[in-house]
């Protein structure tokens, strides 16, 4: 495996952050975040152009919330993982056993389970799990809708349902109101706006962007997270990683007797290779040390 040095990113002093709070629409986003993007898009999408793409991440935070802005879009069926390691001094990397058993549907989301197995590179050993899940949902207009939004302790295997929440924008679509707030009461805000047609290209052109395509997206995901429902603190040195998945609903031999799909959209970037494919428990699993070049997590210190 080819390793990358990743060096630790202190986002932005406490009293910007707190000057500077996101607003959460999806929109701007580079201008809506203090600071340089986290991570940068290495590969084109094989997961549709303009349609699954993560193209940079950045982060910040202020008193109460941890702030996550993803430029890029996310798809009908498809789920957007984010992974948390909210104490990187903690071990070695990790192998995920995110499959409790039992009855389908669980507590914990289906995409969840069936990534039960799946290695990631050293030094890298996730505590939380944001799953967002889009699609129609039946008693619902035909709004894309933010679905199966949880949140699982991978120490515990608890998730918490976060709510659903209307997608902020389709292309020739006006913009609901309420952008960002989810059903419940968590406090976790997520809006994503799918209108953005910039950013990465099509890997069947070339496998990695030009110069500049990446930071082109100016819209896509923006997330609010409590620090308390993380156990984060001021300052608080976390590892990120996020990748773009299938709603983990297709037939196979996994939990529910479902299988998932993965792209090769992450952040940071998987090193220009193709979608990574199949996965499921036991049989499939996805393994990060071997199916993609350099460590698939960065460095960054929430204010």
């Amino acid at each position: 495996m080819r390793k990358f040095l990743t060096s630790t990113i202190a986002v932005v002093a406490v009293g910007i952050a707190m000057a500077t709070t996101p607003t959460i629409d999806g929109l701007n986003i580079a201008a809506d975040f203090a600071g340089p993007a986290i991570a940068v898009q290495d590969t084109n999408t094989q997961f549709g152009n303009n349609q699954n793409e993560l193209c940079q991440m950045f982060l910040t935070g202020d008193l109460d919330n941890m702030y996550l802005g993803l430029t890029g879009n996310l798809d009908d069926n498809n789920a957007l993982l984010i992974f948390v390691d909210v104490d990187p001094a903690a071990g070695p990397g990790t192998i995920l056993n995110t499959d409790p058993g039992g009855a389908c549907p669980s507590n914990v989301p289906t995409v969840v389970r069936m990534l039960s197995g799946t290695k990631f590179d050293d030094d890298f050993h996730p505590d939380y799990c944001l799953s967002v899940s889009v699609g129609k949902f039946p008693g619902h207009s035909d709004y894309q809708l933010v679905d199966a939004c949880d949140l699982t302790d991978l120490n515990t295997i608890v998730s918490l349902n976060l709510g659903i929440g209307v997608l902020t924008s389709r292309p020739g679509q006006p913009r609901p109101e309420g952008a960002g707030l989810l059903t419940g009461n968590s406090g976790v805000r997520i809006a994503i706006d799918n209108r953005n047609d910039l950013g990465v290209g099509d890997y069947g052109i070339s496998p990695t962007p030009a110069p500049g395509e990446p930071e082109s997206a100016l819209s896509g995901i923006e997330i609010a997270i409590p620090k308390a429902l993380l156990g984060l603190h001021a300052n608080h040195a976390v590892r990120l990683f996020a990748y773009v998945s299938n709603n983990a609903q297709g037939g196979g031999g996994g939990p529910c007797f479902r299988q998932g799909y993965g792209s090769n959209q992450a952040l940071p970037g998987l090193g220009g290779v193709a979608n990574l494919g199949s996965y499921e428990p036991g049989f499939l699993p996805l393994d990060f040390t071997i199916q993609a070049a350099g460590n698939q997590w960065v460095d960054a210190t929430i204010p």
